[in-house]
């Protein structure tokens, strides 16, 4: 007779937690986030105060940059308000001379003209030249 191999049961291979290996995983992970987290913070502040330094910076070029700028129109300001200057501008380019006492107009105020029209602000007072006064301009 032949001999026939005994039947095996071939089950289903079930793991069961090693409760040890799992504890000292979780030490571990645990371990390593008490060192890399504070490392990361260190890092990341590192970092931030770095660029934090060159915004600064720049911001210290931009405002040396329009303090110049502003002590050059200040000084562009004071060159354009120098009367002399200004004077001779008038004379030499524009053609215009120095005012003479005989060149003034006095205006006296009167009171107006229509009387049934004094809700009107353009004819409640009418200008009146003077009889002495010349017509001549300021050239």
């Amino acid at each position: 007779m032949t001999r026939r191999p005994a039947k095996t049961r071939n089950r289903r291979v079930v793991r069961e937690p090693d409760r040890i290996q799992t504890r000292l995983l979780l030490w571990g992970l645990l371990g390593g986030l008490v060192v890399l987290v504070p490392l990361l913070l260190n890092v990341w502040g590192h970092a931030e105060t770095v660029r934090l330094g060159y915004r600064l910076e720049q911001a210290r070029a931009a405002q040396g940059r329009f303090l110049e700028t502003n002590r050059l129109l200040r000084t562009e300001r004071a060159s354009l308000r120098n009367l002399t200057r200004i004077e001779k501008m008038a004379t030499v380019d524009l053609g215009l001379r120095p005012r003479r006492p005989e060149d003034t107009i006095v205006v006296n105020l009167v009171e107006p003209v229509d009387e049934g029209d004094t809700h009107d602000p353009r004819r409640r007072m009418v200008a009146q030249s003077t009889p002495t006064a010349s017509h001549g301009g300021s050239r």
